[in-house]
């Protein structure tokens, strides 16, 4: 998949002026359809971090280094901190028992 932006050149200074698209880190070579991939074989398929790069290279031919996921699983988990927030205030207001799916990592 290639992202394609509208992008022109100021008057002033000459620069080039690029539109991100949703959720889309500027300048990134890996879109976030890719990023939450990536993050799914790592965190749920459980292949190691040095590994998903590997898998995806042979794959897609999409190159990045494994501290790259590292960089993927920040930048989501600070789009879902809301949610998490919402979530444990439920729990500690909870009078009954707490079932939960799947076991989480922590991602620090």
């Amino acid at each position: 998949m290639i992202y394609r932006h509208p992008a022109c050149r100021r008057d002033a200074c000459g620069c080039r002026v690029e539109r991100v698209g949703k959720d889309e880190p500027l300048g990134s070579k890996i879109g976030p359809h890719l990023r939450v991939k990536a993050i799914y074989l790592c965190n749920v398929i459980r292949i190691s971090y040095r590994q998903v790069p590997e898998a995806i290279y042979e794959r897609l031919g999409i190159h990045f280094i494994p501290a790259a996921l590292l960089d993927f699983e920040g930048h989501l988990a600070q789009r879902f901190d809301v949610v998490v927030d919402a979530i444990a205030k439920k729990i500690a207001t909870s009078d009954g028992a707490i079932h939960g799916r799947h076991q989480l990592r922590a991602i620090s």
